[in-house]
């Protein structure tokens, strides 16, 4: 990286950090282009230059959180069973969501759309085929299009969290019974009957929560 465009880089990050300081501060709608500048030292222009509009580097910041989100969701190889990690990949990302709700929850709030979040979506597609590939799964569907429904599912229970609709445990059962029920589509006779068992125990929490 040139000298240029390092000085750049550390000018964005400035105004990053200013203005997740403001958010964390004064609320998601507290700040403004005028506020950013003042707090990371910069001209309002230089704002404009470097991200192209407010709502951009609001988007900016909203990356940052869930890309920060996605970097914790490695499952411990001690989880034996495939499609047990797949579960666990969903567990974990309901627990950091909730962990981190002070940045994620304005995100999803505002219409935030994390599916592009790389990493959760290949650690899924890796367990869902070694699962093929040791028999608890069959190889019927898609992988690609399989995970990326049960991933969908983990979306509008994080947005039903986010509207006060659930709380926390109503998004984890949501969220991993949506991966269940896309698992069960292409489940060999064993882990379907474990599937069915999570599945059950699922819908006894969300009709308690209802």
């Amino acid at each position: 990286m040139g000298l240029r465009q390092d000085n750049i880089e550390r000018r964005r990050q400035r105004i990053l950090t200013a203005t997740r300081e403001l958010i964390e501060r004064d609320g998601v709608d507290g700040w403004s282009m005028r506020k950013v500048a003042d707090a990371a030292n910069v001209s309002v222009p230089t704002l404009y230059n470097l991200f192209g509009s407010k709502d951009e580097i609001r988007s900016a910041i909203w990356d940052g959180a869930f890309d920060d989100l996605d970097r914790g969701l490695d499952v411990d190889r001690s989880v034996d069973r495939p499609v047990d990690r797949a579960l666990a990949v969903v567990e974990r990302g309901v627990a950091r969501v909730v962990r981190g709700a002070d940045k994620t929850r304005p995100a999803l709030l505002e219409g935030y759309d994390f599916r592009k979040g790389p990493r959760a979506i290949r650690r899924l597609h890796t367990a869902v085929e070694e699962a093929i590939d040791e028999g608890q799964l069959r190889g019927d569907l898609r992988v690609d299009l399989l995970v990326a429904e049960g991933y969908e599912g983990f979306r509008r229970a994080a947005v039903s969290w986010a509207r006060g609709e659930v709380d926390p445990a109503g998004f984890r059962a949501k969220a991993l019974y949506s991966m269940c029920v896309c698992l069960l589509a292409v489940a060999t006779d064993d882990t379907r009957d474990e599937l069915l068992h999570v599945i059950r125990d699922l819908e006894s929490e969300l009709s308690g929560a209802a």
